[in-house]
């Protein structure tokens, strides 16, 4: 049916030896030395074909003629050496001897020139038709690199934990400085006391809900039993690790580009530490990032049962309840001449309703069970006891020094300051930050809300930074701390550095026993907190650029996570 092109015919040899040809794809403007031919043997009209196509192969050529949509008795012919300089897509793999052509100009069949490539096309032809044999080696043009496999990157992100609690177990043997954290020895007294029958907030410091407790009974069975907790916030870590990897899926982002961002969560060392030393923000964190998928999903009513749980499990999670609400609001317009009235009921939709009242009866649901048991120490440890907290050690809070001092004087002098701490944090998570962003990014507006959260609050510390950082893959994607190298090095600098300059200082403090408050405390906390504010505002003004661009150019909004 076609006429075997020549430089390939059964009477001579390929130009090249034979067991090393593999499929290649040349894009360029046909010319006079690489012109594609048609039967009769004389040069095309450069405007009366697609560009010129080099393709060396074992296989026959026929066939890959009717793939490419080519004319009947077309030859192939050797690209010259004045290859154009390469330009090229990412998407576009080549052999490291083989340069590829500039596709920046590009002449099809209609004569038209265009800037574009049909990557998807592109890609199409390359898993089709990529030659390999025994003797040469296989190049899969499409397939996701094997280190980037989820299989690999879930299998890494396990052993890693389960090194550090093995590490864990032979440091708290063997050195006076314990890799458990405190919290998790508080945790597993409750849980001891919950499996006599008694209280949990029988052990001093327990603030937590009974749950929390209930779910630690296997810690109190003896022997490796005790590191039950440890495995079972690890394995939460894990979760986690799929559901973002799940949520960026979602969003459209290519599998090998997911992992690398959900893996800043799953390869974190702090992460895999602040879990496998015992503290059960593991659990927490795989409630959050649930909230979220179900929230994007439109499964409504898990949403609020998830986001009841969540703020029973630990109350920071109430302030989604803000952006959550406003991102379900109706995309109908508002008539300008609308009274106040109808403008109040435009805010109620049946997924707003549905928000409101699961994750109300779910939080009550549990608050009443538990309040049957343990009665007010419940509602005093759980909840108030945070209200009223003063910790002036292990907190890089800027008001450190001064909880401290308060602390020196009497509770009655701190609680002013205490009350007012809550205002400026209040105030940016549950209600500036929500209106400026949730209709544009929920995911990032969770993570503003969060970040503000954990900078205003009168308490922080190590593990308060994983509420945030769960959120970092969906934010970072397109952010300017990434197009903009710099800028990310500078943050991610200053972040470390700041919490360094108040690690040292409390490092004195409490091992060296030197009185480091003022100065050298306080400064190191100001500066912490500049830095965080900084972040802060970079994070905000991300999202709001991008709001604006899209409202601008509604077509730019199917690039994100591109």
């Amino acid at each position: 049916m076609f006429d075997r092109p020549k430089a390939f015919s059964s009477e001579s040899s390929p130009p090249h030896n034979h067991h090393h040809y593999r499929t290649l794809l040349f894009f360029h403007p046909p010319t006079a030395q690489n012109a594609v031919h048609t039967g009769l043997g004389q040069p095309s009209d450069p405007q009366a074909h697609s560009p010129g196509i080099l393709l060396k192969f074992e296989a026959n050529a026929a066939r890959l003629c009717i793939a490419l949509q080519c004319s009947p008795g077309l030859e192939f012919h050797q690209p010259s050496l004045s290859i154009p300089e390469p330009r090229v897509s990412s998407r576009l793999v080549h052999s490291a001897d083989e340069r590829p052509i500039r596709n920046d100009s590009i002449t099809n069949h209609r004569g038209l020139t265009t800037k574009h490539i049909d990557v998807r096309r592109i890609e199409r032809i390359q898993n089709l038709y990529t030659v390999s044999n025994n003797n040469s080696s296989h190049v899969d043009m499409s397939s996701t690199s094997v280190s980037w496999r989820p299989s690999t990157i879930f299998t890494i992100a396990i052993v890693f934990r389960l090194i550090l609690l093995l590490y864990g177990r032979w440091q708290d043997a063997h050195s006076p400085v314990k890799y458990t954290d405190i919290d998790y020895l508080v945790f597993t007294d409750a849980a001891r006391y919950v499996s006599y029958g008694k209280s949990p907030y029988e052990r001093a410091t327990y603030r937590y809900t009974p749950l929390l407790a209930w779910l630690l009974i296997p810690t109190t069975w003896g022997g490796l039993w005790f590191e039950f907790g440890k495995a079972l916030f690890a394995a939460g870590d894990i979760v986690t690790g799929w559901l973002i990897l799940r949520i960026l899926r979602t969003r459209g982002m290519e599998t090998k580009r997911a992992l690398k961002f959900a893996s800043i969560w799953l390869l974190n060392p702090m992460v895999a530490n602040i879990s496998t030393r015992g503290s059960s923000e593991g659990l927490l964190a795989v409630l959050v990032v649930a909230l979220l998928w179900a929230v994007q999903s439109r499964r409504i009513v898990l949403a609020g049962c998830l986001l009841g749980f969540a703020v029973h499990f630990k109350i920071y999670p109430f302030i989604y309840a803000a952006s959550i609400f406003w991102w379900l609001g109706s995309a109908r317009l508002m008539d300008v001449n609308a009274s106040v009235v109808q403008r109040a009921f435009s805010l109620i939709n049946q997924d707003r309703v549905n928000m409101a009242v699961f994750s109300f009866l779910t939080f009550m649901g549990f608050n009443a069970v538990m309040y049957k048991m343990y009665g007010m120490p419940f509602i005093e440890h759980t909840y108030t006891y945070h209200v009223s907290r003063i910790d002036h050690r292990h907190n890089f809070s800027v008001y450190n020094t001064v909880l401290h001092q308060s602390s020196m004087r009497g509770i009655d002098s701190g609680l002013k300051i205490e009350s007012l701490a809550f205002l400026p944090q209040l105030l940016l998570s549950v209600v500036v930050i929500p209106l400026l962003m949730a209709k544009s990014d929920l995911a990032t507006t969770m993570l503003a809300q969060t970040f503000a959260f954990v900078t205003f609050n009168k308490v922080c510390t190590s593990q308060y930074f994983l509420w945030y950082m769960v959120f970092l893959p969906f934010y970072l994607p397109t952010s300017t701390l990434l197009r903009s190298p710099r800028l990310g090095v500078t943050a991610l600098v200053l972040w470390i550095l700041g919490q360094a300059a108040w690690l040292q200082q409390g490092f004195e403090l409490e091992f060296l026993g030197h009185s480091t408050f003022v100065p050298g405390l306080w400064l190191a906390s100001i500066a912490f907190f500049l830095i965080n504010c900084w972040l802060l505002g970079l994070i905000v003004r991300d999202v709001r650029s991008e709001s604006t661009a899209l409202n601008a150019s509604p077509s730019t909004s199917s690039k994100k996570l591109k």
